[in-house]
């Protein structure tokens, strides 16, 4: 950590960097969001077993409706995603109410399909590929469930968190009452609310559901990303991709596709 240099920006987000500029973060989860592979169905099966027998529940939720995320024509697949869907069934009979905490807390699910971790939040409805693990730093529900907070580290080649993240994405969301005109209206209300810095921006991409961004920061600090906003009826996503300057040719491409290509779910 002595070795490491520390930066703030104007909407108070602070970030660690280390000689190789990798991103380091010193709060992580302690639950690991695992993604779930066919290779390993059995383990992430019986892990999630595992989880709600301790009590547990949304974290056992997040091992079953990940595998069901699993797309195969194997028999033993299909086994173990129907037993999944058993148990989810059963905990729904079961609880109730708790269950529909458990099941509203436990949004986010992550899979390896072909290859590509597929990461899918389920109440807000969108889903992002990485070719890089995405490892989950934090994520909650906000203002009594109007709002959702989703904050990534990524590396390319490394799946591991030890050495620090070529870049970060962070993803808030807001759930209006009623459905908002379009993508402008959109744009006005949250970046009016969550916009703070001063971003010299390039536009990637616009379109009816969606703008997408290449910045630099104005001050010249050593970052650039992507950023983007995302527009769906009462549902509004402002997703924001961050990386050294020194990183910039290893990971911009991968993060435009991240955001370009984010799924929104009708």
């Amino acid at each position: 950590m002595p070795d490491w240099f520390f930066f703030k920006d104007r909407a108070g987000n602070g970030y660690y960097y280390d000689r190789a500029f990798k991103i380091r973060i010193t709060d992580e989860k302690e639950f690991s969001y695992e993604p779930v592979s066919a290779d390993g169905i059995d383990f992430y099966f019986n892990t999630g077993v595992d989880y709600v027998k301790a009590g547990r529940i949304s974290e056992g939720l997040f091992y079953f409706k990940s595998i069901r995320l699993l797309r195969s024509d194997n028999m033993r697949i299909n086994r173990v995603r129907n037993d999944s869907t058993k148990w989810i069934n059963a905990l729904y009979k079961k609880h109730g109410d708790r269950f529909e905490y458990a099941d509203r807390e436990s949004t986010v699910l992550l899979a390896v399909n072909g290859g590509v971790y597929e990461l899918v939040n389920e109440k807000l409805f969108y889903k992002i590929n990485f070719t890089g693990r995405p490892h989950v730093i934090k994520n909650g529900w906000k203002d009594r469930y109007k709002g959702y907070g989703l904050k990534l580290g990524i590396n390319m080649v490394s799946n591991t968190a030890t050495d620090g993240y070529d870049y970060m994405l962070g993803i808030e969301t807001r759930i209006f009452t009623n459905a908002l005109d379009s993508l402008e209206e959109a744009e006005s209300v949250l970046y009016g609310e969550l916009v703070y810095d001063s971003l010299k921006r390039e536009q990637l991409l616009r379109r009816d559901d969606r703008a997408v961004y290449y910045y630099e920061y104005e001050s010249g600090a050593p970052f650039c990303g992507v950023e983007a906003l995302f527009f769906n009826g009462r549902i509004v996503h402002l997703a924001r991709g961050i990386c050294h300057m020194e990183l910039k040719e290893r990971v911009i491409e991968e993060m435009k596709k991240n955001l370009t290509g984010l799924v929104l779910i009708k």
